[in-house]
């Protein structure tokens, strides 16, 4: 029997984009572990981003805590990468589950990082608390 694990970082993102549904499913099918990053937006939905902005992975810019989650989805989070990722995008939290439940196993491990959200201040600290708060909110509903 073998207890090893294999994680993919931010999904399969040696061959797809990083932090994206298509990664994710990749790994998922080849039976790997996901490790992804969680931040929260504006409007307190949790996005799959592991940078603080989206300027490296996406056509856009900007800080993520400071967009809403409807202006997240009109990026593209595909075309950084390859063309054939046109119109990927940024994943939230909810779909990254409906992935591993549809394309992982039973034994699928799922790593998540939750990032913080601005510098260290009242503001960041409570902001990290929703977070938390969403995470396992969303965690319980499923």
């Amino acid at each position: 029997m073998n207890d090893s694990i294999i994680i993919a970082h931010r999904g399969l993102d040696e061959i797809y984009p990083e932090n994206t549904i298509a990664a994710f499913k990749a790994a998922l099918k080849k039976g790997m572990a996901i490790e992804i990053d969680a931040r929260g937006t504006v409007d307190e939905h949790i996005v799959i981003m592991h940078d603080d902005t989206v300027d490296r992975t996406t056509n856009g810019s900007g800080e993520v805590a400071k967009m809403t989650l409807s202006e997240l989805k009109d990026l593209d989070a595909g075309s950084w990468w390859s063309s054939e990722f046109k119109g990927e995008q940024i994943p939230t939290l909810e779909e990254t589950f409906d992935a591993v439940k549809k394309h992982g196993t039973a034994e699928t491990a799922l790593i998540l990082e939750m990032k913080t959200l601005a510098p260290v201040s009242y503001t960041h600290l409570r902001a990290h608390e929703t977070l938390r708060y969403l995470v396992c909110r969303l965690l319980l509903e499923k």
